[in-house]
């Protein structure tokens, strides 16, 4: 837990978000699981909550090289860690959050109100009346002013209003875009669609992930290394070497507070890896 704070700090995550991802706030549905359990995941991924019942995790997906910006995600551990964006700001994610609990509680409960008061969230009631018409249906929190701008991918109806970089099926497949994205990001249909462009990164072929990752940094290339180290193909004991290797080519404190966070779980106790 120390490292994942000196993460947090390192990331200047709001006081709010660091209370969810250590439980200091706490998610009253009871079955979500705070500081997150590790079932082992990618190093993309930074939880902030864990749900047993689903072997799913919601965090803060995070490409440490390329241009991409962090987005959140839920994260589901028998799919292969397949991830899918559900808010691009914390702002965002507290109100889904809250839409999702609402349709556990009582519209109005004292639980999820004082949940969005510790979250700092003011429109609970405009959130517990889309509750009501719409059940948790994401695509309803696009009434918010939170959702207006930067709508994330699970909200919108028509992928092609996406303004976003996370990647979609209406994206447009060329060379660059594909280097900056990785599999465990990608529906069966967009990833299909990679694999059958010549042009595709290597990631996406049958190629031995490990030796493809070492001959990426020989060649000094650590983004297209960091995008094959979050693809499937991987044991957990070789990613703890990977991120090492990372780690001694890129000068970040942030990214070397990742790595030590992530390497301080016991990260393939569950899964040998993805």
């Amino acid at each position: 837990m120390k490292e994942d704070l000196i993460l947090y700090r390192e990331l200047a995550f709001p006081i709010e978000a660091i209370g969810l991802a250590t439980g200091v706030i706490r998610i009253p549905n009871g079955s979500d699981e705070q500081p997150a359990r590790c079932y082992g995941y990618p190093p993309a991924l930074i939880p902030f909550w864990s749900n047993p019942d689903g072997m799913m995790y919601t965090g803060l997906w995070k490409h440490w090289f390329g241009t991409r910006k962090p987005t959140f995600v839920q994260s589901y551990v028998n799919v292969f860690y397949r991830s899918t964006e559900v808010a691009r700001t914390f702002e965002q994610l507290s109100c889904y959050l809250l839409l999702n609990e609402i349709s556990i509680f009582d519209v109005k409960s004292a639980e999820v109100k004082q949940l969005a008061t510790e979250l700092g969230v003011k429109n609970i009631e405009l959130i517990e009346d889309i509750s009501l018409e719409t059940g948790d249906d994401p695509m309803a929190l696009l009434q918010l002013r939170e959702f207006l701008v930067d709508a994330p991918l699970n909200c919108v109806p028509d992928e092609r209003t996406y303004t976003g970089d996370f990647p979609c099926g209406t994206m447009t497949l060329t060379e660059e875009s594909m280097l900056g994205t990785c599999s465990l990001e990608l529906g069966e249909a967009l990833e299909e669609k990679i694999r059958r462009q010549e042009n595709r990164p290597l990631w996406y072929s049958g190629i031995n992930k490990s030796q493809l990752f070492s001959r990426y940094m020989d060649e000094g290339r650590l983004s297209d290394a960091w995008f094959a180290l979050n693809s499937n193909g991987w044991l957990f004991e070789d990613i703890y070497k990977a991120l090492e290797k990372l780690a001694l080519a890129h000068e970040n404190p942030s990214f070397h507070a990742m790595v030590s966070a992530w390497c301080s779980k016991e990260q393939g106790r569950y899964k040998v890896g993805y």
